[in-house]
């Protein structure tokens, strides 16, 4: 009888000791980590963004939780936002596994500003020599200088502040360049005369040139 209480005994700290050590063991913690479809581009940009890279050592990731730097939030392995403004943002995923540990990754997207010519102006416009022909698109704009010099503007000016307006009859870029370290701020104005013929100008600084009449080809 006493050795089987003795056996009974051993057994019972055993259990314990085994119990107490799995209640013990650190959790190690989870690896984020994620891929982007793209990670630059003209607005509206559109992303997926993709974490099945994320583990976790000694157990399962159970949350996928996103922010996008832009104030909105998702969750999910796989995801997709759209940047509708031009800015720097910074998205960041949180992991939280099985036992409550957490791990998070983030990566910088750059979306620049995208242009949106109106209907009216879109097609080929140059004057009438051909020494300059400007190609409206429906999200940018192409300069050719007698095909000598082609300037896109989406890609030359995305970075430095390219804006547009539009109205029925006229149409205004604005962007900066620094040819000579200065930053200088530069419009440029379509103003539609007929269906077939518009006036060009461009200020740099204050300093107007034009306007220039354009035919549509």
């Amino acid at each position: 009888m006493s050795k089987r209480r003795e056996l009974v005994t051993i057994l019972m700290s055993f259990l314990l000791v085994l119990m107490v050590g799995c209640a013990t063991t650190p959790n190690l913690s989870p690896l984020a980590s994620f891929s982007c479809s793209v990670v630059s581009g003209i607005a509206p940009l559109s992303v997926t963004f993709d974490a099945s890279g994320s583990s976790d050592p000694d157990g399962s990731i159970q949350e996928f939780a996103w922010s996008f730097g832009d104030g909105d939030m998702d969750s999910g392995v796989q995801v997709v936002h759209v940047y509708t403004s031009a800015g720097t943002y910074s998205a960041r995923l949180e992991v939280t596994d099985n036992r409550g540990g957490t791990a998070s990754y983030s990566s910088t997207i750059t979306v620049t500003a995208g242009l949106s010519p109106p209907s009216w102006i879109q097609g080929t416009w140059s004057i009438a020599y051909g020494a300059l022909a400007f190609t409206f698109s429906s999200d940018n704009i192409v300069y050719n200088a007698g095909g000598a010099f082609t300037t896109d503007y989406t890609e030359a000016y995305g970075d430095s502040g390219l804006s547009d307006t539009a109205t029925s009859s006229s149409y205004v870029v604005t962007y900066t360049m620094s040819p000579s370290g200065t930053p200088q701020a530069i419009t440029e104005r379509f103003e539609k005369r007929t269906a077939s013929t518009i006036d060009y100008s461009i200020t740099m600084n204050g300093s107007t040139i034009g306007p220039i009449s354009l035919e549509k080809l």
